[in-house]
């Protein structure tokens, strides 16, 4: 399987649910890439690969649209329990064998503070494992019922915080500067109006998680360990935990009064200001550099996070831009707990307007995928042929102010005809799964008044219906009445409309 095989979760979906590819052909796939790399540090625990594509063709059996992730391979840290694998936290002396999976078996870090993030390719990924992944477990005492908002439009009166000048801290590394500020710029030209506000205040609470009584809640998890086999334990691990057996209760209310302090300070932030956006890390360090003063370092690159969860937040970390060195820069937006939904719709927006390539195999990124209505008066609509953009009847849509929303294709289960109209028009008629061809149409977006006065225009042999998309999606969108495609010519093997007219035109 080559470089042209599906890379982010929408795609891998979208090609499952097409049939163009197995779930038991992706998880191959994987295991290929794993030999490939050969670093065993990347994967601590590995699942057989023979039982894991047995699984993947049990998926052929399922529905489909009933799975979010259907077919998706997924990594699992190794601080997080996942039932059938030891849990280590890259710890061989720590090792349990789990009971169960999902975060009550998270070994904690701060056990009060503590969240599983997501990593993957796009936002709208991250997402859409968020939303499988998100709940309360009851399991777990620390767990709240936060529900997950939904994806929005990129909001028109949006209002960003930025550090006060002076404020930003960069370790001397102009590269980075620069290019903060040329992110702050793609903010503006997107809509964003950028408030400034004090960072100070944060900038003290990132100090507490260190040098405050929190690392007594990392020496909790680790003091058995630490009294019968510290040596087991990496040396700086060990040198940071051990402080926190020497922190008094005394020292612990002493910080919790002070965090209370400036968690109203964070609220007051936020009162006029929908989200901050700052740089993820402050500067770049090569793994040798950190190795030779891993404390210092570390702590450095954790300078725009380190307060957080602390201050009961929420982030997005997105990429900006490939600095002219070669090194990546991103930058991270931040906002009170439970407004995740706010900062994906922000995020998403930013992220495809940089136009970089996901990850490092240099894959293109995809058009956004459309927003559901989610009780908003827009209505997305499918076009094949006369009212695709340039074409005869466009103007059509325009008059009604639509909104031209993705190029995208069917699944592959239609077949296209030329029918014999004034002006020309192609009939898409739906045929058995599988038995016909993805064809190439546009997704517009009407409001529901003009959603009924168009279709309301529609005359016979079209029909509006339920139109299959590739990745699984459903939408509604033209299609025809099937008893008059006796005298028409299929045109299915062009793709689609345009290239049908393209050759008509040059004949």
């Amino acid at each position: 399987m080559g470089a042209e095989q599906p890379e982010t979760i929408a795609a891998i979906v979208a090609a499952h649910r097409a049939g163009t590819i197995t779930p038991a052909q992706t998880v191959a796939r994987t295991y290929q890439r794993i030999r490939d790399h050969n670093d065993p540090a990347i994967f601590i625990s590995l699942r057989d690969e023979k039982d894991a594509i047995a699984e993947a063709e049990k998926l052929a059996a399922r529905d489909a649209a009933s799975l979010p992730l259907f077919g998706v391979p997924v990594a699992v840290k190794d601080n997080i329990d996942a039932l059938g694998f030891p849990t280590t936290a890259a710890c061989p002396a720590f090792s349990y064998t789990p009971t169960h999976d999902s975060t009550a078996g998270l070994v904690p870090a701060c056990r009060t503070l503590d969240c599983i993030s997501v990593f993957a390719l796009t936002v709208d990924d991250a997402a859409l494992a968020l939303s499988v992944m998100a709940g309360p477990d009851q399991a777990d005492p620390f767990s709240r019922d936060r529900p997950l908002g939904a994806i929005t439009p990129f909001p028109a009166n949006l209002r960003l915080g930025v550090p006060r000048n002076g404020q930003l801290i960069f370790f001397g590394d102009r590269k980075a500067e620069a290019a903060y500020g040329d992110a702050l710029k793609r903010w503006i030209a997107l809509g964003a109006e950028l408030v400034e506000f004090d960072l100070e205040p944060f900038y003290e609470t990132a100090r507490l998680l260190y040098e405050g009584p929190w690392v007594a809640e990392r020496y909790l998890v680790i003091k058995d360990l630490l009294a019968s086999a510290p040596n087991s334990i990496h040396p700086v691990t060990r040198e940071i935990t051990v402080a926190g057996a020497r922190l008094s209760a005394a020292e612990t209310f002493s910080a919790l009064y002070r965090l209370q302090g400036l968690r109203k300070i964070a609220e007051r932030t936020f009162a006029n200001i929908d989200a901050l956006v700052l740089p993820t890390a402050p500067t770049a360090y090569t793994t040798a550099q950190v190795l030779a003063n891993p404390i210092e370092l570390n702590s450095r690159l954790g300078t725009y996070t380190n307060f957080v969860n602390l201050l009961d937040l929420c982030g997005l970390a997105v990429p900006a831009s490939m600095r002219a060195d070669g090194i990546p820069f991103g930058i991270t937006l931040l906002a009170p707990a439970g407004r995740d939904a706010l900062l994906a719709s922000i995020g998403r927006v930013f992220h495809a307007d940089t136009k970089l390539t996901v990850g490092a195999k240099g894959v293109a990124q995809a058009p956004l995928a459309p927003l559901a209505a989610n009780g908003s008066d827009e209505i997305p609509i499918a076009v094949v042929g006369a009212h695709l953009s340039g074409m005869a009847l466009n103007g059509e849509l325009q008059a009604l102010n639509g909104q031209l929303i993705e190029a995208t294709k069917t699944a592959p289960d239609y077949k296209l005809y030329a029918l014999k109209t004034t002006p020309p028009k192609p009939g898409m008629l739906r045929v058995e799964a599988g038995k016909g061809a993805a064809i190439e149409l546009e997704i517009w977006s009407l409001s529901s008044s003009a959603f009924g006065k168009f279709v309301n225009a529609i005359p016979a042999p079209m029909a509006i219906g339920t139109v299959r998309l590739a990745d699984g999606r459903s939408v509604k969108g033209f299609l025809v009445e099937p008893e008059v495609l006796g005298e028409a010519r299929d045109i299915t093997a062009y793709g689609g409309w345009r290239a049908y007219m393209k050759e008509v035109a040059a004949i």
